[in-house]
């Protein structure tokens, strides 16, 4: 089965529901709570929407800025190391140059990318390779990683 893609520029809900296995219904009934007329969805709505999901959405502000150069661009060589020996599953909040509006991919294990729009490659990609092919200056905004949560 293909998996989810965003379909506007909800990112995020794909996100959510690579993660979740949500049927799109469900998972877009989920953030609209969260919705503010504002353009994006931010990581705070993704972290409770996975919260009540039954996920745990957690930042890593030393990770973020681990990959990050003096001026915050990507250190590649730093970006390149943390990934290559990343475990488990992650979510990346990005801008691109001077955009005021992100994008959100979801991290599997040794950096593969999945990136929701439906022109990325289906296997991923490894995330150097990723940000090669978007181009431009990139921002991490934020760097997570997804566990499930353990039942009550």
């Amino acid at each position: 089965m293909p998996r989810p893609r965003q379909r506007y520029n909800d990112c995020v809900v794909a996100v959510f529901r690579q993660i979740t296995g949500e049927d799109e219904q469900t998972a877009f009934m989920r953030f609209f709570r969260h919705l503010t007329g504002d353009a994006g969805i931010s990581v705070d709505a993704l972290a409770a929407c996975l919260k009540d999901a039954g996920w745990t959405l957690t930042r890593h502000e030393q990770a973020r800025r681990q990959v990050a150069g003096s001026d915050d661009p990507l250190d590649e060589e730093a970006f390149t190391a943390f990934w290559s020996d990343f475990r488990g599953e992650g979510v990346i909040f990005y801008r691109r140059d001077e955009a005021t509006i992100g994008h959100t991919v979801f991290v599997q294990a040794a950096g593969i990318v999945l990136d929701p729009q439906p022109s990325a490659p289906e296997e991923g990609e490894f995330i150097v390779d990723y940000f090669k092919r978007v181009g431009g200056r990139i921002t991490l905004t934020s760097v997570s990683t997804v566990t499930r949560s353990a039942p009550p």
